[in-house]
């Protein structure tokens, strides 16, 4: 996974101007961040700031990205602390306007970032997860039911990036 991130990540079409934010969720988190990190550092660009939640703890590849553990299979309080500090961290980069974001996602990540949208409770939430898991249905099918409910799906987090341009993978 870390050759295929830093190969997508050398993709991204920098400039000096560009200060680059990092977002990796998943469980694959940590090693994609940490090999989005090193390209970008071989590249010589400024890695902002970001987060990175996965479903163990680890370290950081920059001094400027978070470091969160989310809940998995069932998103629970860390996945909703984890929402509320990808909420706050984006508040910070829509500040200014040469922000350029790198999006990492893998399995798992709905989960440990998971958190309602407003009008539902994080209980009623965590059971929906729950009963979705046990219902037979295939992860696609989930993951369409579970984007109706998401804090951060359906284009969510990409609005939240907006205008900055935004590369996800």
């Amino acid at each position: 996974i870390e050759s295929l991130t830093a190969n997508a990540v050398a993709s991204v079409p920098l400039e000096r101007r560009h200060r680059v934010w990092v977002f990796a969720f998943g469980k694959a988190a940590h090693a994609m961040a940490g090999a989005a990190v090193a390209t970008l550092q071989r590249a010589l660009a400024e890695v902002a700031g970001g987060i990175i939640v996965g479903p163990e703890p680890g370290d950081a590849p920059a001094g400027t990205i978070a470091v969160m553990v989310g809940d998995h299979p069932v998103p629970g309080r860390r996945s909703f602390a984890a929402s509320e500090r990808i909420s706050r961290i984006l508040a910070q980069k829509r500040r200014n306007g040469n922000d350029l974001s790198i999006v990492l996602l893998s399995g798992g990540a709905s989960s440990l970032i998971g958190a309602p949208l407003r009008g539902m409770s994080e209980s009623d939430f965590s059971q929906l997860y729950e009963l979705l898991l046990g219902s037979g249905l295939d992860i696609h099918s989930m993951n369409a039911i579970r984007k109706r409910f998401s804090f951060w799906a359906a284009g969510r987090m990409a609005l939240a990036l907006a205008p900055a341009p935004t590369y996800c993978f």
